[in-house]
């Protein structure tokens, strides 16, 4: 969190990081037993990356992911299944989830959709738009409503509805996103016809290409 408030510093808006479970207010969203669940199962994640190279436990505040991106494909297999046995047998709480190379337990009641769920009860009405490439993502998806806009980045299946190629797509929307945000703000209310900007790039709905212009 640290980290992201020095990157977007003196702009209004409110950060969210691991999951969700932390905000810029440093609200407190797992109990002291919670705490030691995750200390036991990481100490438990620390053995198992001692035995395989190329592999190492990541601490966040509150879940914990097991890296094996560096690892042989025999080793890293090896240690995947291990760490999902034993956290799955031993700590029944945790919700397992695998992502690019990674497995991570966390508690369920903590994911990105109850960011969503409360930006949703502070501004409403309003329009969430929400972005992502990995597994984790999909609690946010799932939470975006009908009049929103979920995208998945990659070919990866996905409850998203839109779909963008690569973070290049992403940037490239985004500020197509400001240009047309820009111009309704500034916009003077007239009769006359308005001469909008240029469509917002054609995109990927699943299989098939839509125009993100109505965002």
């Amino acid at each position: 969190m640290h980290e992201l408030k020095n990157w977007f510093a003196g702009l209004k808006i409110h950060l969210h990081a691991e999951h969700g479970a932390v905000d810029e207010t440093e609200k407190r969203r797992i109990s002291p037993g919670e705490e030691a669940i995750l200390g036991e199962l990481g100490s438990g994640m620390e053995a198992i990356a001692h035995k395989f190279s190329g592999t190492r436990v990541e601490t966040k505040k509150f879940s914990l992911c097991f890296h094996y991106r560096n690892a042989t494909p025999y080793d890293g297999e090896a240690a995947r299944l291990e760490v999902k046995q034993y956290a799955s047998s031993h700590f029944p709480s945790l919700q397992i989830l695998e992502g690019k190379k990674t497995v991570e337990a966390r508690f369920p009641h903590l994911h990105k959709g109850v960011v969503v769920r409360e930006l949703m009860e502070e501004c409403s009405p309003c329009l969430i738009v929400a972005i992502g490439d990995d597994q984790t993502d999909e609690d946010m998806f799932n939470a975006v409503p009908s009049i929103g806009y979920s995208i998945v980045v990659g070919g990866q299946p996905s409850h998203a509805k839109f779909r963008l190629r690569d973070s290049d797509d992403v940037r490239q929307l985004l500020k197509e996103l400001n240009v047309r945000l820009e111009f309704e703000k500034n916009a003077v209310p007239s009769r006359e016809p308005l001469d909008l900007p240029p469509p917002v790039s054609p995109r990927f709905y699943l299989d098939r290409s839509v125009d993100f212009a109505s965002v």
